[in-house]
């Protein structure tokens, strides 16, 4: 039966008996004790949780004077109480303990019985409760002291635990579970100095402890003496050599150095005494991983698998090992197998984002373009990266060929973020291609507006002003990308190109070509270019060199071809002319962009009118 009764802490004989204050004189009171006290001597006595294994040591209380007939039925309450505990009825013992009390506030063994109870039925701001009401009866109240502890401790609030446990061990130092408790507080609370003093104190106390050394290797690597705790792990597993936790705790020290080997090494030993760890078979395989060694965790997570392991972190790590080594090798091969893992981890846990990122991004390495928009659409949740996911898109859409869809996206990305001028430099280039020239003109306008030291910006609002003929424009946007990037190619070939079609400052032109030719001397469109101003300058032959090479360097163009057909008739080669139109009216420009396709056509016609009065007349 408790030792405590009333509020009052009994003292205790050399011998180990109870000293009683007070006599029972209640006859039913006698035979409930009569009757009970085996059943509430092995209640009170079980280790029901780490507080019932603490004796009480607090100091003498005053007893209130109460009514004797208050003081049997509070009494009678508390037994009725252990009796429903023993028989596991632990909501009735409750009620006997809590209605005790309301007889007798002092009874303070009911407070503890009470608290006990509501924390083992998961109702921990209650047990808290009861366990400080002990406290106001005695301050010095060890189980409840420990109890308190044990729920800060739970509760992520390791500063208050510190200041129970660390009562509890100055009241009694000899309950050893105290020490420890406080030495984890502390760590949970990274007072790693304080806990490795109190684990010095704890092992004098208790020499040879398992649970001091690990912590105590755990309070040493927490102070990066990394030496030193590898030192205590292993003397943790040397001594006690079936202490699982000491195997994990030195193979993660040899993992935070980076020695994979030597965990790996550990872990095996781990498997050695307990070979059905899942958990230890993964450590292993991830450090394959770590390793890049991609085949053998492959391996290893496909023997977990296949042992019937349904964790679908394995399917993820699988994924991941393949998808790594798709990486690195551009295996098509391991893209599949990883995309296979992510989608069984995909099904098991839709809501998974980092999930559906990798096959967002597999199916793009696999030009599954298609697959790849609708994954990324999935992966739009509204959050911070919706931008950069609408741009993914936009940029999709246009590799797919379908420009409306992509600029759709590329505004929606362009909302979310209106001070980004790449979004309105995206827009109008798909502007630009849907042949929107005003639309395209606003948006590299405002591109340049919000940073106007960008040469691009300012090269494709030239190109833009060039297709839709306005030329004076076109030049000045394209000295506006020359000047602030000298080395621009494109803009030097294109303002040499716009100077060959209006005919004006030839020899500006073809400064500009051969200096963009010097930058790329095998661009085709270049040659053209530069070729087209000798035609301009009335140098046919050179003209021709240079047309003929840029043919052998770009696809058939159908602008290009138009050209050299025009370069055969300044030199009365009507056959060569009549070939190169006819190629021109045949072939597509690479760029989609559409042409007028009535001049070729009238060429051609006046071409083959003059061959036929050629042959009318011989």
């Amino acid at each position: 039966m408790s030792e405590i009764f009333y509020g009052k802490t009994q003292k205790h004989t050399k011998s180990g008996k109870t000293m009683l204050s007070g006599k029972l004189t209640v006859n039913i009171l006698l035979a409930l004790c009569l009757g009970f006290t085996s059943s509430c001597a092995t209640s009170t006595s079980t280790s029901h949780s780490p507080v019932k294994t603490i004796h009480a040591a607090s100091s003498e209380k005053k007893i209130a004077k109460l009514d004797l007939v208050d003081r049997s039925q509070a009494y009678t309450q508390y037994l009725l109480g252990l009796l429903a505990e023993k028989r596991g009825q632990y909501k009735e013992a409750v009620k006997h303990y809590k209605k005790a009390v309301t007889y007798d506030e002092n009874l303070i063994q009911s407070f503890d019985r009470c608290s006990t109870l509501l924390l083992r039925m998961g109702k921990v701001e209650q047990a808290a409760s009861m366990a400080k009401r002990a406290l106001k009866i005695d301050p010095d109240f060890i189980p409840s002291l420990y109890m308190l502890g044990s729920i800060s401790s739970g509760n992520n609030s390791p500063g208050d635990a510190i200041e129970y446990f660390h009562r509890v061990t100055k009241l009694d130092p000899t309950i050893k579970d105290a020490w420890l408790s406080l030495s984890i507080a502390y760590l949970k609370n990274t007072q790693y100095d304080e806990a490795f003093n109190t684990l010095e104190k704890f092992k004098m106390r208790f020499p040879g402890d398992a649970l001091g050394l690990y912590f105590t290797g755990r309070a040493l690597a927490g102070l990066k003496r990394i030496d030193e705790a590898e030192a205590a792990f292993k003397e943790l597993i040397e001594q006690f050599p079936r202490f699982l936790k000491g195997y994990e705790a030195l193979a993660y020290i040899y993992r935070y150095q980076k020695k994979f080997d030597k965990a790996a090494i550990v872990y095996k030993r781990y498997l050695a005494i307990h070979p059905g760890s899942e958990e230890v078979q993964k450590e292993l395989a991830d450090i394959q991983l770590r390793k890049k060694s991609y085949d053998k965790a492959g391996e290893a997570y496909d023997k977990l698998i296949s042992q019937g392991a349904g964790d679908i972190n394995l399917y993820f790590r699988l994924g991941i090992t393949h998808w790594r080594q798709a990486e690195i090798l551009g295996s098509v091969e391991d893209y599949k197998i990883a995309l296979d893992n992510f989608q069984l981890v995909r099904i098991k846990d839709p809501g998974n984002q980092r999930v559906a990122y990798y096959i967002a991004t597999i199916f793009e390495r696999l030009n599954l373009t298609e697959e790849a928009i609708e994954s990324w659409k999935r992966l739009d949740t509204g959050g911070d990266d919706t931008r950069d996911i609408y741009l993914k898109i936009a940029e999709l859409y246009e590799k797919a060929g379908d420009d409306k869809m992509s600029l759709e996206y590329a505004v929606k990305a362009s909302r979310l973020s209106k001070d980004d001028p790449e979004l309105y430099y995206f827009a109008g280039i798909l502007q630009n291609k849907l042949n929107r020239g005003k639309d395209a003109e606003k948006s590299f306008l405002k591109a340049i507006s919000l940073k106007k030291d960008e040469g691009k910006y300012y090269f494709y609002l030239g190109v833009t002003y060039e297709k839709m003929k306005q030329f004076d424009k076109s030049i000045e946007a394209m000295k506006s990308a020359i000047d602030l990037n000298p080395g621009h190619a494109n803009a030097l070939n294109y303002l040499g190109y716009i100077y060959a079609i209006q005919g004006i400052n030839l020899d500006e032109a073809e400064k500009n070509l051969i200096e963009a030719l010097r930058i790329d001397p095998t661009n085709g469109y270049f040659i053209d270019s530069l070729g087209w101003i000798y035609y301009k300058q009335k140098k046919y032959k050179e003209a021709l060199n240079l047309l003929e090479k840029a043919i052998r360097n770009i696809p058939p163009d159908p602008t290009v071809l138009e050209h050299l057909g025009d370069i055969y008739i300044a030199l009365n080669d009507l056959k060569s002319a009549l070939k190169a139109y006819e190629l021109s009216l045949k072939s597509e420009p690479e760029d989609g962009r559409d042409l007028e396709r009535e001049p070729v056509i009238k060429k051609l016609a006046e071409v083959k009118e003059k061959l036929m009065n050629i042959s009318g007349e011989k």
